[in-house]
C-alpha cells in the first residue's frame, strides 16, 4: 500500500467516525479546542523577565528595559495596567542607566520615550522620540528616522 493510499484510507476512516458518531466528534474537538484555549491563556500572563546577573554595557540595559515595557497584553484590566505602569517606571531607570553609559544611544531614548508614553507622560515621551529620530538621522540611519517620526506623529494625533 502506498502512502498515499494510506493516508486516504486513514481521511476515509476519520471521516466515517465522525459521521457516525457526531456527537462524539463534536466533544473531542471541543475538548482540543477547550485545551488550546487553556494553553493561550495561561501563556497570556506577563511575567516579569528574569533580571539578568549582571549589566555591564549600555545595550544590555537597554534591552533588559525593553523587555519590561515588551510585556503587555491586549486587554489590561485596573489592577494590570497599574502593575504594567510600574513595569514601565521601573524601565525607565534602565534606560537612564544606559544613557549615563552612552549619550549617543538611540536605541535607549527610543526605549524610555516609549516607556514614559506606556505611563502616560505623552510630552515627555514624544521628547524623547524627537532625540531618538535626531540620533538616528546623525549616523545615517534614515529608515529609523522615518519611523521615529511616523512613531512620534501617531502619538501626537492620539493626543489631540
Amino acid at each position: 500500500m502506498s502512502r498515499w493510499q494510506f493516508e486516504q484510507l486513514q481521511m476515509i476512516l476519520g471521516a466515517r467516525q465522525a459521521s457516525h458518531n457526531p456527537l462524539r466528534f463534536l466533544f473531542g474537538m471541543f475538548a482540543i479546542g477547550m485545551l488550546g484555549c487553556l494553553y493561550l491563556w495561561l501563556n497570556s500572563f506577563s511575567k516579569l523577565p528574569n533580571k539578568p546577573k549582571e549589566l555591564k554595557t549600555a545595550d544590555d540595559y537597554v534591552q533588559y528595559g525593553t523587555s519590561l515595557i515588551a510585556n503587555k497584553t491586549f486587554r489590561l484590566s485596573g489592577s494590570e495596567e497599574l502593575k504594567q505602569k510600574a513595569k514601565c517606571a521601573d524601565a525607565v531607570n534602565y534606560f537612564n542607566k544606559a544613557l549615563t553609559l552612552n549619550s549617543k544611544m538611540p536605541t535607549a531614548y527610543e526605549g524610555r520615550g516609549s516607556a514614559f508614553i506606556c505611563q502616560g507622560k505623552y510630552k515627555a515621551g514624544i521628547s524623547e522620540l524627537e532625540k531618538a529620530k535626531n540620533l538616528y538621522s546623525a549616523q545615517g540611519d534614515e529608515s529609523k528616522a522615518k519611523l521615529m517620526d511616523s512613531v512620534i506623529s501617531i502619538h501626537k494625533r492620539r493626543r489631540a
